[in-house]
């Protein structure tokens, strides 16, 4: 695993969907104002989108390095150790290797935050990790590390604001939907009372 991977070619089509999505919640209004003025539409429109573009994928990093940021640092050895042997194992060098810090979580997931650009990557690992046997461990580290060389979660900390949009339109899609069938249901059953009556 000397050879640093790339994302496919589908993980690179999703992340760019995911990070058109700020860009098409500033562009799209900007172009609306815009058409209502007397302005070019298309400029206005395309200087919305590249600014939501651009916060988007800034917001991201931003949101990982302020979590990441809290997290203490490993000082458990059989953390620690995990991580070093299997980036060992996978060659990555000593300057490439991953900060680690802990989550006291009950999880059995890791996360990885690429650094980039971005400053140092980390890896954040669940406090259950030390309760896995040193297979599980390992398979659990070696995958982590890997999706740092593939770059994958360099496209993941970037698109995270974006998910985080999804994720909350989402939300408040289902609570409206919720608060739609609740005010149907009272309004059948006041129909069906006044019938009573």
């Amino acid at each position: 695993m000397d050879a640093v991977t790339r994302p496919t070619a589908e993980e690179a089509v999703g992340a760019l969907l995911l990070a058109a999505v700020p860009a098409a919640l500033v562009g799209i209004p900007a172009a609306a104002v815009a058409a209502l003025l007397p302005v070019p539409t298309a400029a206005v429109g395309a200087g919305g989108a590249a600014v939501g573009l651009r916060g988007g994928l800034a917001a991201g990093p931003a949101l990982a390095r302020r979590t990441v940021r809290r997290l203490p640092a490993a000082e458990d050895e059989t953390l620690t150790e995990a991580v070093d042997a299997v980036a060992a194992d996978l060659s990555i060098p000593d300057a490439e290797r991953p900060a680690v810090r802990v989550v006291d979580s009950r999880a059995a997931t890791l996360a990885v935050v690429d650094g980039g650009a971005l400053g140092t990557p980390t890896l954040v690992v669940p406090t259950r990790l030390r309760e896995f046997d040193d297979a599980a461990r390992e398979a659990a580290v070696a995958h982590a590390l890997t999706r740092l060389r593939s770059r994958n979660a360099l496209l993941v900390t970037l698109t995270l604001g974006a998910a985080l949009l999804v994720e909350l339109w989402t939300l408040v899609g289902v609570e409206l939907l919720r608060h739609r069938a609740a005010a149907a249901g009272d309004a059948a059953a006041g129909a069906g009372a006044r019938r009573a009556v």
